[in-house]
């Protein structure tokens, strides 16, 4: 794939798809606590990738994420990304304030109107955008 094809789909992990049609969380193995709040799972999030460990990354993501991912194409993603630890930096960072909660949605602002998102799914908070 071509390096402006691959920055489009890590922009994509990156950036909120909605619309896409998955398989439920059960049936992929998915796993989220629903008493988890959106900054314990936005952390657990962030640990996983910054340690590398993207099959744990890849249960906390929204369904939407996970339609189009696999683990091993995450890591891929992450390692050819020249942002993604900038991104991962500014994620850790909004989670010193609390999220404003409206709809099954939590946002962490992270300035230039852009924010950090996680969804309501399945009884429990997934990653849906970093920014």
């Amino acid at each position: 794939m071509r390096r402006g094809a691959r920055i489009a789909v890590v922009c994509c992990l990156l950036v909120a798809a909605s619309g896409c049609r998955t398989a439920p969380d059960a049936a992929r193995g998915a796993s989220t606590s629903p008493s988890r709040t959106p900054s314990e799972v936005l952390s657990r999030f962030l640990d996983a990738a910054e340690a590398g460990d993207f099959d744990a990354a890849y249960q906390m993501m929204a369904g939407s994420w996970r339609a189009r991912y696999t683990p091993e194409r995450l890591k891929e993603d992450f390692d050819r990304e020249p942002l993604a630890k900038e991104r991962l930096a500014r994620a850790r960072a909004a989670l010193k304030t609390a999220p404003a909660m409206r709809d099954g949605l939590a946002e962490f602002p992270i300035g230039d109107g852009k924010a950090v998102r996680l969804v309501r799914e399945d009884g429990g908070f997934r990653v849906m955008s970093l920014e």
